[in-house]
């Protein structure tokens, strides 16, 4: 019977070992696991603001050369606005400084 009971709490210590072993190895693998997601999160995060980092470079200069082309659109306008302005105070300057000056004499 002594021996029965031996063997009994030989067998509980066997199975009290192997549990412990098993719930060891569980807890080391959730930390493995846990360390596996940070890591993958980390290079994602790395990886999107990489990504979108990219993107806004792109936009900016994208955005310049269409404000670079709109400046030089507006410069041309203005040059052409100055032209004909000029080429019209050329033209009727004199019949200007006529009206004007009759304009002022009558009063």
């Amino acid at each position: 019977m002594v021996n029965d009971i031996n063997s009994i709490i030989s067998d509980l210590t066997k199975i009290d070992k192997a549990s412990s072993q098993i719930m060891e190895s569980t807890r080391k693998e959730k930390e493995a696991y846990a360390s596996m997601i940070k890591q993958k999160t980390k290079e994602f995060d790395e990886q999107l603001s990489s990504s979108i980092d990219k993107q806004v470079n792109q936009l900016k200069e994208s955005l310049l050369v269409e404000n670079e082309h709109a400046i030089d659109d507006f410069k041309k306008e203005t040059e052409a606005s100055l032209k004909t302005l000029d080429s019209m105070y050329t033209a009727n300057k004199d019949l200007w400084i006529e009206s004007i000056f009759n304009h002022i004499v009558k009063e």
